[in-house]
């Protein structure tokens, strides 16, 4: 099991070909806009002997070492925790990346202000959406834990909306300049995004298994599908 959070992206949109023969456009150059970490699950043997750092004896951790993607050996526990947030952070950053047509960093000041105080209704300008998408997120990552039944998870330290806002900002933060997937995918006109197997799998989840509302999420589903369904 592994998991990334390092941005990148295709360069400009010269940077993008149109294939006839697909009917789509293809990108063939691409930027690496935000240094993160490569993480892989290990045992708690090997982790708790590297102190969860980087493991450079190992060929796959030298090997990515060398190419500046920072790998970290997480125990199965904790990557299972890292799953969740990563997942939390693509739900939360991807499609309202690419409804606003913005990069990561432009999320946090990317808002229309005429609709600022209206707090009664969903709309992906509205900056109140992301408190609304963490917190339907965190009710779904709570629940799946406890499910799980681990003791060595802690459910509110871990998935709490203010821990999991923390992971969301920092990614944000760490890939400012990149081009979510999911924009690629607008910007490219591919139908259907990746958004059903993100918050469409966090809206099964809190739906269907937990009897939860998930009507944020749910929204940007429909805006998501609406949109690349233009194409």
């Amino acid at each position: 099991m592994a998991s990334t959070t390092h941005g990148s992206h295709c360069g400009s949109n010269e940077d993008y070909v149109f294939d006839r023969r697909a009917g789509v456009y293809k990108c063939y150059h691409v930027e690496h806009a935000g240094v993160g970490n490569v993480y892989l699950e290990s045992d708690e043997e090997i982790a708790d002997r590297n102190n969860h750092g980087l493991l450079h004896e190992d060929a796959i951790s030298t090997l990515l070492t060398d190419a500046g993607l920072q790998p970290k050996y997480l125990p199965r526990d904790e990557m299972y925790v890292m799953h969740w947030k990563k997942l939390a952070a693509n739900c939360v950053i991807n499609p309202l990346t690419a409804l606003r047509r913005c990069t990561n960093g432009e999320l946090t000041y990317r808002t229309d202000k005429k609709k600022l105080f209206k707090n009664k209704y969903l709309s992906y300008n509205n900056p109140n959406i992301m408190k609304d998408l963490i917190y339907e997120i965190s009710k779904v990552a709570m629940a799946e834990s406890k499910r799980r039944s681990t003791k060595t998870i802690d459910n509110e330290e871990n998935f709490s909306e203010k821990e999991i806002t923390k992971f969301i900002e920092s990614v944000i933060a760490n890939t400012a300049n990149n081009k979510s997937s999911m924009l690629q995918d607008i910007i490219a006109k591919r139908h259907p995004t990746e958004v059903k197997y993100l918050n469409g799998y966090v809206v099964r989840l809190g739906v269907y298994k937990y009897g939860l509302s998930m009507k944020a999420n749910n929204y940007l589903i429909k805006e998501i599908e609406r949109l690349s369904g233009s194409f």
